[in-house]
């Protein structure tokens, strides 16, 4: 008899890798907003303040979903009259992803007290250090108890009445494009990411309406304040740019119909289609915070849609040309991480060169003509791919 390796489904593993990411990006960006700070020569420790909030509500949701995973799987378990074993080996893996969970979280943090500390040393620096480190454990037991109760208690009649309501479905048709998922992501059959991008993104219209003045046409970025918010806004913007990646979809009888699409088509539509797609939801991002302006910060508001749009045709592009190599979780990862390095590296470099990164026509052709280039480079790529392996299996 093959016993199987894993104490929890291969789906549920792949699931609880987004709660490490997200606290390992923001303590990423808490890095690099560490050295932007202690570059520029500004000892903020407010800015500490938002990153350990932040990263407590992060930390506080993920150890709620990797506790109420693998108390789901230890119910599994016990339900089966599984000998002890089976149960260590779940209560392992929990520990394991909430030490890692805490490690990943903490870091950000901590780079950010080093840096405040090459500014001006000081004892207290061992009380702020010895708060973030509070306010991390106290945020993954809040979450380790918040998760196992929303298992016992709350998600099975929620599970239950979910099932009710699968007996009817919205209507579909092969014609409507879908989102592209990687591989990892094809047997998942998880819904799609445009749902929860909506409710980011339509609050943080509302809230940040009048940042989009720091893209208007003319302002120039000199100050190391600028380079780092020129790197989170790239960040920002490839973290959320994957999830309008769109396609036609690819089931085998709309592919082997007279007048199907090839795997080129296929490609070049699903290109196109995304490129566009990303600028129609930053535009309606950017029409919501006009309308909630006044009149006089909407002329500003207006003027940036050109540099924006240029930001996010580049962001595409570049997240299809990683994925067109190899359309992977980790190059999904690495076409988010790398934009915000880049931007940012690219700011400095002009910085120190003497050179004003300023909005205009000069930085919004580049920008276009790189989007070109990588576009391009994308079709080719996609077009290589073997496409049954984007197609959910039966």
């Amino acid at each position: 008899m093959k016993v199987a390796p894993h104490s929890l489904a291969e789906g549920e593993e792949v699931r609880l890798g987004a709660t490490l990411l997200l606290p390992s990006l923001l303590s990423f960006l808490a890095a690099l907003l560490g050295w932007a700070l202690a570059w520029a020569g500004v000892r903020s420790v407010a800015m500490l303040g938002v990153v350990v909030m932040l990263q407590a509500l992060l930390m506080l949701a993920g150890a709620a979903v990797i506790s109420g995973v693998h108390a789901a799987a230890a119910a599994r378990w016990r339900r089966r009259v599984a000998p002890s074993a089976a149960l260590q080996r779940v209560r392992m893996a929990s520990r394991r992803m909430l030490q890692q969970l805490a490690a990943r979280g903490v870091a950000g943090p901590l780079l950010m007290l080093v840096g405040l500390a090459w500014l001006q040393p000081g004892w207290d620096l061992l009380a702020m250090g010895g708060g973030v480190l509070l306010a991390v454990a106290v945020a993954v037991l809040a979450g380790m108890a918040f998760g196992e109760w929303m298992q016992r208690l709350v998600l099975p009649p929620v599970v239950a009445r979910l099932r009710l309501a699968r007996t009817w479905r919205w209507p579909s048709g092969w014609w409507r494009w879908r989102q592209v998922p990687t591989w990892q992501q094809v047997d998942l059959r998880h819904p799609s990411g445009a749902l929860w991008v909506a409710c980011l993104l339509v609050p943080q219209a509302l809230v940040q309406a009048a940042h989009w003045r720091f893209h208007a046409w003319g302002v120039a970025y000199t100050s190391g304040w600028d380079i780092a918010l020129v790197g989170l806004w790239m960040l920002g913007l490839g973290m959320l740019i994957h999830t309008a990646v769109i396609g036609p979809p690819l089931h085998w009888r709309a592919r082997l119909a007279p007048g199907g699409l090839s795997a080129g088509s296929w490609a070049r539509r699903t290109v196109v289609g995304s490129l566009l797609n990303a600028a129609v939801c930053v535009s309606v991002a950017l029409a919501i915070s006009m309308a909630v302006s006044k009149p006089d910060l909407r002329v500003v508001q207006l003027s940036a849609w050109a540099p924006v749009m240029g930001d996010v045709l580049l962001a595409m592009a570049w997240s299809l040309w990683l994925r067109g190599g190899r359309n992977s979780n980790w190059r999904q990862g690495l076409g988010s991480l790398s934009l915000g390095v880049a931007a940012m590296l690219l700011a400095g470099l002009a910085r120190v060169l003497g050179l004003a990164l300023q909005r205009g026509p000069a930085l919004l052709a580049a920008e276009l003509a790189l989007a070109l280039v990588f576009a391009v480079a994308a079709q080719r790529a996609w077009a290589r791919q073997d496409l049954n392996r984007l197609v959910p299996r039966a």
